[in-house]
């Protein structure tokens, strides 16, 4: 953060004729010139700051020969005789010394502290009454280089609210609009549980428990400023697990808005904890060992609050035999899901009792329509539309899937 400037003018207190004086800060070992610098007028006129290019302007009497100015900016502190020399614009020109600003105070939040405002900020600028939006979500994985799991739903999506002692509590549920899946599976046949509502109990705005927004686990965190960041209306704040207790250490960063602190979008990165053993059992014959993941989440402002805008997910397991270690198998598993923009509180009496909060994408029942499917969808995001169908067509057309799989 950059020291402030004062440039302290001391004129004479006779009231006499005030002139417009134009003047540059200039740094004299290279003539650049010291912007955004605070210039302060000596009879208490408004604080001003120095533009881009280190211009100032202030107005002095007309007799007054020369000013004292007191310059600290960053690496100087200085006070020096300045002789007015009548041109169109004063060049002033300072010295830079390393110097530190006993007199000036700048009052600013940590890291830490921003994320833990916008923390506290969750009830007043997120959605806490129940709504509906429409939806669509996407599951592919990738087994040995092949493509397995396709399943695209149009859904509507209820997010049933609450605020009990003052923090929101959510319950995810969806009813499905149109449906089609794919019915090639992983060679190791495993059983897979729900993803898509995995992947929803990941928003941590409503579900932060094993999240970065968990308030009682911020300090297994750490937390600072991207100093690369060129967003003025936004805090970026980098962060990176400090809990070697987990199967994977995650790090990311946190876009937040500077004026309301809602948080707009969290990119979550996952490697393998390599300070203990986490491998899990699949089976009697397999187990897992995470490999690496990625998220990416952001919200959208409608109205006056922030709703989930979309969750883009995906993670890497090695399968492998458990008598004798050798891998099995190298799966990523890749999860879109994208809310329109519309939220409601009423939805279509047509799905008012479908929806479900436990529902296993694998195993319900469907009639595909291809007409529902000719509109725009959101693109793959981890590999590509082409590769994923060209893979999964190798036996049976991608299109007589979809038919087969629903019935």
């Amino acid at each position: 953060m950059k020291f402030i400037c004062y440039i302290l003018l001391f004129t004479s207190s006779v009231a006499l004729a005030q002139m417009p004086t134009k003047a540059v800060l200039l740094n004299k070992a290279d003539k650049t010139p010291m912007p955004y610098a605070w210039v302060k007028i000596d009879n208490g006129a408004e604080v001003q700051l120095t533009d881009s290019l280190g211009r100032f302007g202030f107005k002095v009497a007309d007799t007054i020969k020369q000013v004292q100015l007191e310059i600290a900016d960053i690496g100087c502190h200085t006070t020096i005789l300045y002789k007015l020399t009548g041109d169109k614009v004063e060049r002033v020109l300072v010295e830079k010394q390393a110097i530190i600003i006993p007199t000036i105070n700048i009052a600013g939040l940590t890291a830490p502290k921003v994320v833990e405002k916008a923390i506290a900020e969750i009830p007043n600028n997120y959605a806490t009454k129940s709504y509906f939006t429409n939806s669509f979500f996407r599951q592919y994985h990738k087994e040995n280089g092949k493509f397995v799991r396709l399943i695209e739903v149009q859904g509507i999506n209820m997010f049933q609210l609450e605020m009990p002692r003052k923090q929101v509590k959510c319950k995810d549920a969806m009813a499905i609009v149109q449906m089609r899946r794919g019915y090639d599976y992983e060679v190791n046949r495993l059983p897979h549980l729900d993803h898509f509502f995995d992947l929803l109990i990941e928003n941590s705005i409503y579900h932060p428990v094993g999240t970065v927004l968990n308030p009682r686990a911020l300090s297994f965190f750490k937390f600072k400023f991207d100093t690369t960041a060129h967003s003025p209306s936004d805090y970026v704040v980098l962060y990176e697990s400090k809990d070697y207790n987990q199967e994977s250490l995650s790090s990311g960063k946190i876009t937040i808005d500077k004026t309301t602190y809602a948080i707009k979008k969290i990119v979550n990165s996952n490697e393998k904890n390599t300070n203990g053993d986490y491998r899990s059992v699949l089976s009697e014959t397999y187990g897992t060992d995470f490999v690496s993941g990625s998220s990416v989440t952001e919200y959208q402002q409608i109205g006056d609050k922030w709703y989930l805008k979309s969750m883009l997910r995906e993670y890497t397991n090695k399968i492998y035999y458990r008598i004798s270690g050798i891998t099995s198998s190298n799966i990523t598993e890749c999860f879109e899901w994208y809310a329109d923009s519309t939220v409601s509180d009423r939805v279509s009496a047509e799905y008012a009792d479908k929806f479900v909060s436990d529902v296993n994408l694998y195993n319900c029942k469907y009639t595909y329509n291809p007409q529902a499917w000719q509109k725009e969808f959101p693109p793959f995001v981890y590999f590509t539309h082409e590769e994923v169908y060209k893979s999964m067509s190798r036996k049976e057309h991608i299109e007589e899937q979809f038919i087969k799989a629903g019935q």
